[in-house]
């Protein structure tokens, strides 16, 4: 009977199930096809709508600022009265009745029920970057709310012959229309999403639609006397210049990621023939000699969720500096895994390489099934977190209190379990109150994959002595250079990123400086003394060499500069 092996893809979605009959592999996958993760049919579209669109944004702001500083200067615009007579004046056959089902259409009800339908029309139908467009409108809601109340201040029209007609509630915010705002927004963004619809009578029907919606909502404003015709103009601007700022956004997503899930990893060009399994953020390729190579092409959430974190890229793509990272980190790990157990329980990772153009984590394959009591292995997860979490290591991947840990184990025919995934899929809130605090003292929030390198250095003093009696000088100092070597690339790949809720929460937690600054001075006079010390040593030194002073004289001198101040 043949013998199987397992090999956990990570996050575990799928697993390889390797026969080897007569010594030779046959590998059992699920393959899939379709094009590469990030390829975008509409590339081309999308290069040359950006400096369109930031060609308008320009106009847009433009107008909005000159707008919106002339409404907190004057109580009416130049054009105010004569507009909203000129437009009043209009008296056709039924207009209030072709007006007030558009105007109930962008009320409070009425646009809270659309936005809502849109928002699950999009989930219903997995289309994620549009719904993530939709879910960012209700921002412009507070924008309006903090224009038109803060720093403006303009109540509705009244008090004047050439207006026609008025609302009731006349000391209501005018500045900016917050229905016209809504309606630019709302029915804009409809507008946009309309290109994705097949049918062209469809897209057309929609597109004049939303069309209608924006222009008459304006009219209607000015026509019924809620808003001032700059009113209405403003909103139109600030609305427009959110728009586009909405659509760029959505563009430059939509180039970088394409259309991929929502969770699970998207699909990665490569050679169908390769055996390959699918993780959840991940393709997993098994290589010739013993290797298997991961390539990361995670689902919409996990990007978003990494970018709202620290406003950057999901780093496992393409930062060649964040895999370099993750291969030490896993060996400090594994090393250190060597020191409590007697041999290593976390598969070695090789290096960083690529597959068809795409960096991949390269690692040991190990063979093994998955556990077989998995209560047992959770046991030994629980034992691994807490040396893990004394060592200062990132422990979500192997917390068994996370659902998917036990998925990242392997059982060996010897017995032991293998740790074969430590980097993280998800930037996850789910961590000991002990990381927290770690985390939050250094600035390091929210928290993924991070070592604090500092109390792993703490840990090794600590156990220093029973490290050179149990595994010797030279492994100790192989430990020392990998924590070195991983703290390095860390930083290199932490600097790559904005990470603007790190900078605050540390920003926060130093007081920005005031609560460190005796230190910092003290460290500058410490330094400003040294420099002075070796300055006046130095001339000491020249002076006796020169004959200036005698031996005698220059001891004196030295021995004045050793006495303490």
């Amino acid at each position: 009977m043949p013998t199987v092996f397992s090999h956990s893809a990570g996050n575990d979605i799928d697993v390889i199930r390797v026969r080897r009959p007569m010594g030779v592999f046959t590998v059992v996958s699920t393959t899939f096809s379709g094009r590469q993760a990030g390829q975008t049919t509409r590339s081309w579209a999308t290069t040359r709508q950006i400096p369109s669109l930031r060609f308008l944004a320009m106009l847009l702001a433009l107008l909005t600022s000159v707008l919106l500083v002339d409404a907190m200067i004057e109580p009416l615009a130049p054009f105010d009265l004569w507009a909203i007579n000129l437009i009043q004046r209009i008296d056709l056959p039924y207009l209030g009745t072709i007006i007030r089902p558009f105007d109930a259409l962008i009320s409070s009800l009425g646009a809270i029920a659309t936005w809502a339908l849109l928002l699950i029309a999009c989930v219903a139908g997995r289309k994620w970057l549009p719904a993530l467009a939709v879910m960012m409108l209700p921002i412009g809601g507070l924008i309006n709310n903090v224009v038109s109340e803060v720093l403006v201040g303009r109540t509705r029209p009244h008090g004047y012959d050439q207006i026609l007609r008025t609302v009731n509630d006349i000391e209501a915010a005018s500045f900016p229309s917050g229905h016209t705002m809504g309606a630019v927004l709302l029915y804009g963004l409809i507008f946009f999403l309309a290109r994705e619809f097949r049918s062209d009578k469809l897209r057309l029907a929609v597109q004049v639609g939303a069309i209608a919606v924006i222009g008459i909502v304006g009219f209607g404003r000015v026509w019924y006397g809620a808003h001032w015709p700059s009113d209405v103009l403003g909103a139109y601007a600030l609305g427009g210049l959110m728009l586009v700022g909405i659509i760029s956004l959505y563009l430059k997503i939509e180039a970088a990621v394409g259309d991929i899930p929502f969770i699970r990893a998207a699909t990665v060009a490569h050679d169908e023939n390769r055996p390959h399994a699918h993780a959840l953020t991940s393709t997993v390729f098994f290589n010739e000699g013993g290797t298997v190579s991961k390539v990361y092409a995670p689902g919409f959430l996990p990007r978003a969720i990494y970018w709202l974190a620290y406003q950057a890229e999901f780093p496992y793509i393409r930062n060649r500096a964040a895999l370099e990272a993750a291969v030490e980190r896993r060996n400090l790990a594994g090393q250190l895994t060597e020191y409590w157990f007697g041999s290593s329980r976390v598969a070695r990772a090789t290096g960083v390489d690529t597959i068809d153009g795409n960096f991949t984590l390269s690692a040991e394959f190990v063979a093994g099934t998955r556990p077989v009591d998995r209560t047992q292995a959770k046991l030994y997860l629980g034992e691994l977190r807490r040396r893990f979490e004394d060592a200062g290591l990132p422990t979500w991947q192997i917390d068994p209190r996370q659902p998917r840990a036990v998925d990242n184990v392997i059982e060996t025919a010897s017995g032991d379990y293998m740790v074969v995934d430590l980097e993280s899929g998800l930037v996850s809130p789910l961590a000991s109150l002990t990381a927290w605090a770690r985390a939050i003292r250094r600035g390091m929030v929210p928290i993924y994959d991070d070592v604090y390198f500092d109390v792993t250095r703490a840990y090794i003093e600590r156990e220093d002595r029973k490290m050179r009696e149990s595994m010797g000088e030279e492994w100790l100092q192989e430990l020392r250079e990998r924590v070195n070597a991983a703290e390095k690339k860390t930083i290199e790949w932490h600097s790559s990123e904005l990470r603007l809720w790190s900078k605050i929460v540390g920003g926060i937690w130093n007081g920005y400086g005031v609560r460190t600054w005796r230190s910092r001075a003290q460290a500058r006079m410490a330094g400003g003394q040294d420099k002075a010390l070796g300055w006046m040593t130095t001339s000491v030194d020249t002076w006796q060499d020169e004959g200036r002073i005698t031996s005698k004289e220059a001891a004196e001198l030295r021995a004045q500069m050793d006495t303490p101040m």
